[in-house]
């Protein structure tokens, strides 16, 4: 057996094992040779996994078991412009498309976009003070660190809405069957019969040889005379044998025989059916509302990096069909931006410098949430996600998961990250990502998932 280099990395003496190392080694990219006949014996490639990996016009590139193969030819093979099925649930698990970080080009243009702007106006109510060029700073730093919330949707594309596909696919099941095959094959037969040749005596003594007594006698060899019994018999008593020749008997030769036998032979059986799949045919852009804290306790250092966070989540998608929506709260809940159009989106980050806070001074989760996920509800498209991205300093102390959940519900995804403050169990518990950042004054950001995870990075 060899790879898809060439290279031999096992070997078998029956095809069934070969086939199953084949599979296991080689993802059934390699080969396998027969060495006795030097012959390619390699089973056609089996189709039948459970995730099947289709290019950007919906042809099959291959089948596999292990999702994190089928993931990883998807990204390699049809540069994350195809798509993975589940045959088992019939659905579509392609992943996110993973977006580049943003580039310093980018960045540099949202920082001119947001900058520029006096900090002493800023928040005057409640004294938070946002400062644009610190803000600069901070989303070059979080530009470089893996912030889940940065990919905060299953859906992707630049449709407004759904359109599906029946999209015929083709299975294939290889098994390594015996079979019984009839052979032509040579076995011995009976002998011919045997046959007496004459073989002459060689003599100079052309006179007959006379027996005259037993002296004589004694020194007479019957094959030498060729002769049969009776007839030597009968000379010996006349005293009178020839030497002339005599037979020799030769053994008939051994014959062979062609019969036709039933032999077992292994080899591959294909089996094939076609299964229809309706998927999407492109996927719905990003809806999501932003819900900021802007109670007292977000002063200094988160405000900005919740202000810097909004800022490169909502600027990585200014030119396409995401639709983001946003609210501050505090005490109370401010009102509502719908940031529609990439010049909505504008307004919106400038905006988030410029608002003024007059909700309030502590932290009220809970009714945030709420009202965040009524919103997206009322605007979302048929089949598309609903989801919220909250930025707090974790403050609320009256937070549980029972409350977190009577205010989003089944429908609506909670995804939370932490600014400069406390971890806060029940929202961990209820979000799908969870994220802790804290910051520097010389803009240094460190985050922990909620797996522990620890990143940093400086601008």
């Amino acid at each position: 057996m060899q790879d898809s280099a060439g290279q031999q990395v096992a070997e078998s003496a029956t095809l069934t094992k070969a086939h199953e190392q084949w599979k296991q080694l080689t993802q059934q990219q390699g080969r396998i040779i027969d060495r006795k006949t030097g012959q390619d014996v390699t089973p056609t490639p089996d189709d039948n996994g459970r995730y099947v990996v289709l290019d950007k016009t919906g042809k099959p590139v291959g089948s596999y078991d292990d999702r994190s193969k089928a993931e990883t030819v998807w990204r390699e093979q049809t540069n994350q412009e195809g798509k993975i099925i589940d045959m088992q649930t019939q659905t579509d698990v392609t992943p996110k498309v993973e977006k580049p970080p943003l580039t310093d080009e980018q960045l540099d243009a949202l920082a001119g976009m947001i900058g520029g702007h006096s900090a002493s106006h800023l928040f005057d109510s409640n004294n938070l003070s946002v400062d644009p060029e610190l803000v600069a700073e901070l989303m070059r730093a979080l530009n470089k660190l893996p912030v889940p919330a940065y990919d905060i949707t299953n859906l992707r594309g630049r449709g407004r809405n759904t359109p599906m596909k029946t999209v015929p696919i083709v299975r294939r099941k290889v098994e390594i069957v015996t079979v019984k095959k009839p052979v032509e094959v040579e076995l011995p037969g009976p002998r011919r019969p045997s046959r007496r040749i004459f073989v002459p005596y060689p003599t100079d003594d052309p006179e007959p040889t006379y027996v005259r007594g037993v002296k004589d006698i004694a020194n007479v060899n019957p094959r030498a005379y060729a002769l049969p019994t009776e007839v030597f018999n009968h000379r010996l008593v006349g005293r009178k044998l020839t030497r002339r020749a005599y037979q020799e008997e030769i053994p008939g030769e051994q014959t062979v025989q062609k019969r036709n036998v039933l032999q077992e032979f292994e080899e591959p059986k294909v089996t094939e059916w076609t299964e229809n799949v309706e998927v999407a045919e492109e996927q719905q852009a990003q809806l999501l509302e932003v819900i900021v804290d802007v109670s007292g306790s977000m002063d200094g250092m988160c405000i900005n990096l919740a202000i810097a966070l909004a800022c490169v989540i909502i600027g990585a998608h200014l030119e396409d069909d995401s639709r983001y929506l946003y609210r501050q709260f505090a005490t109370m809940v401010g009102k509502l931006t719908d940031a529609k159009t990439p010049a909505e989106r504008r307004t919106l980050m400038k905006d988030l410098l410029t608002q003024k806070n007059d909700l309030g001074g502590s932290t009220n989760i809970i009714p945030a949430i709420a009202m965040g996920a009524d919103d997206v509800r009322e605007r979302a498209l048929k089949g598309q996600a609903c989801e919220l991205l909250l930025i707090t300093d974790g403050g609320d102390d009256w937070v549980t998961s029972d409350s977190v959940y009577e205010a989003i519900g089944d429908d609506v995804t909670l995804h939370t990250v932490i600014v400069g403050g406390s971890s806060n169990e029940a929202l961990r518990r209820l979000s799908t990502t969870y994220y802790e950042l804290n910051g520097d004054s010389d803009g240094r950001v460190m985050g922990t998932s909620s797996r522990g995870k620890v990143a940093s990075a400086t601008p």
